[in-house]
């Protein structure tokens, strides 16, 4: 609820609407953005006085903005609608997570001059915090569905009791089974029950590979310790494997090309002061990974002289990844993520 100062009082008609991109239809018959389209694709100018300088709009008279606009702009229904509803004051505010944005909060008011750049500005924060919200939960019902559907899952999904018996099997986890001679019902042998009853004794999931016919799969194997199981999630990662590889062959390549280069370019007398030539490559996301335990360990040693702790998550920590990453800058942008989702909030 907003104040009483900011002039938005409980008896005055608000509306508060959320619009997602996917059920935001552009109207390509009027040939004109509207300003719904136009925050959602990011095409905000902060230079007009109707925008802020973080891609928000608003303005305290929707009577005096339409006054200066053309006829074919008044043609838009989604442009003038607020004002054919008889609002005067209206404010459209991104929900972001990260630089995505996810839907826009929409502020709505009768009368004039309700708003103030200090209360947009509010806004924007509050909007900030429900797009990361909506994102996380967004991510989690995907998790939940997928946990729901092992059936539906393309990749094979198994449930394996402490005991090391297969208790479930998705159809396209046959060909696993097979490289382990085992079938649903019956117990795993050797190092994979071995590893079952590992990841149930220390309560942590863990990650190997195996090669499956022409094949390689990530599994995942995740422990449910009060039920006395275990979840194995396995993805086929060939490709990836096979990608990798074929960037490690093309890396060798660019080193020979430059040694070829060096030597047709520089005399041997030259060459031969120099101790090493370093071929520098783009960070990839496993290696911000480690740069992100890197950087909280850091903040962890400044959070202990005020007798503080932090312990991230897996998927939180993936997340930071997703936020950071900039094959462009490096690990920079990581480390201002860093501060903004972690740092920020804890000062």
């Amino acid at each position: 609820m907003v104040s009483q100062r900011n002039s938005l009082r409980p008896k005055t008609v608000s509306v508060l609407k959320m619009r997602t991109a996917n059920k935001f239809m552009i109207r390509k018959a009027t040939r004109f953005w509207s300003v719904c389209a136009v925050m959602l694709y990011r095409r905000t100018d902060s230079s007009l006085p109707i925008f802020s300088e973080n891609g928000s709009f608003w303005t305290n008279s929707t009577t005096d903005l339409l006054a200066g606009a053309s006829e074919e702009d008044l043609l838009g229904r989604t442009r003038n609608r607020c004002h054919d509803e008889g609002y005067e004051s209206v404010a459209l505010i991104p929900l972001r997570s990260g630089e995505e944005i996810i839907g826009l909060l929409q502020l709505n008011d009768r009368r004039r001059d309700c708003f103030t750049s200090e209360m947009i500005g509010y806004f924007e924060e509050l909007g900030a915090s429900i797009g990361i919200a909506v994102k996380r939960q967004r991510a989690e019902e995907e998790i939940s569905r997928l946990a729901k559907f092992p059936d539906e899952n393309p990749n094979p999904v198994l449930r394996v009791s402490g005991e090391g018996v297969v208790l479930y099997a998705n159809q396209a986890a046959g060909p696993l089974l097979e490289v382990w001679g085992c079938q649903q019902g019956k117990s795993l042998t050797g190092q994979w029950h071995q590893l079952v009853t590992d990841v149930l004794a220390h309560g942590r999931s863990r990650q190997t590979e195996l090669d499956c016919r022409d094949r390689v799969f990530s599994l995942t194997f995740a422990p449910i310790v009060g039920a006395n199981y275990v979840n194995v999630y396995a993805l086929d990662v060939t490709d990836g494997i096979r990608a990798r590889e074929a960037l490690r062959q093309a890396h060798g390549e660019l080193e020979r090309r430059v040694r070829e280069v060096l030597h047709s370019h520089f005399r041997p007398e030259f060459l031969n002061r120099i101790d090493e030539v370093v071929v520098f490559h783009g960070l990839q996301k496993n290696h911000l990974r480690q740069i992100v335990d890197i950087q909280l360990e850091r903040l962890r040693e400044l959070l202990a002289n005020r007798e503080m702790t932090l312990e991230l998550t897996d998927a939180a920590k993936d997340l930071l990844v997703e936020e950071g990453y900039d094959p462009a800058f490096g690990a920079r942008p990581l480390k201002r993520t860093i501060q903004r989702l972690i740092e920020d909030p804890l000062s």
